[in-house]
C-alpha cells in the first residue's frame, strides 16, 4: 500500500509539472493555431481530471493505511491486555497463598499487600 501511495504521489507530481500555459505563436495558420489551442486546453482538462482522480485515490489509500495501522494498534493493545490479565490471574493466587502463610503483623505482609495492590491497577 505504501508503494502504491508513493507511486500516486510521483504521478501527481509529474502531472502537475507538465501543466504549462499555452504560448500563442507569433505567426502561423489561424486554423492551426485554433486547433492547437483547443487541443492544448483539452489536454489540460484531461490532466486536471486525472489529477483530481489521483488525489481522490491517494486519499482513499491513506484512509486504508490509517485503518490498517489502527487495527494493528488495537490488536497489539488487545494482546497486551490479555497478557496483563493472564499475569494478574497467575500472580494473585501466588500472593494470596504467601499471605495466608505469614503472620498478619509481619512487614512481609505489608509488602505483599502493596504488590497485590499494584498488580491489580
Amino acid at each position: 500500500m505504501k508503494d502504491l501511495l508513493n507511486e500516486i504521489d510521483l504521478t501527481i507530481e509529474a502531472l502537475e509539472a507538465s501543466q504549462k500555459e499555452y504560448l500563442l505563436p507569433d505567426t502561423g495558420n489561424p486554423g492551426d493555431i485554433i486547433q492547437e489551442y483547443l487541443g492544448h486546453q483539452q489536454a489540460r482538462r484531461d490532466a486536471s481530471q486525472r489529477l483530481d482522480d489521483l488525489k481522490a485515490l491517494r486519499e482513499a489509500v491513506q484512509d486504508k493505511l490509517e485503518k490498517i495501522e489502527a487495527a494493528r494498534l488495537e490488536e497489539q493493545r488487545r494482546k497486551e491486555a490479555e497478557e496483563r490479565a493472564r499475569h494478574v490471574a497467575a500472580e494473585t493466587p501466588r500472593i494470596m497463598g504467601e499471605l495466608a502463610k505469614l503472620d498478619p503483623t509481619s512487614p512481609e505482609v505489608a509488602m505483599l499487600l502493596m504488590e497485590l495492590s499494584e498488580l491489580r491497577r
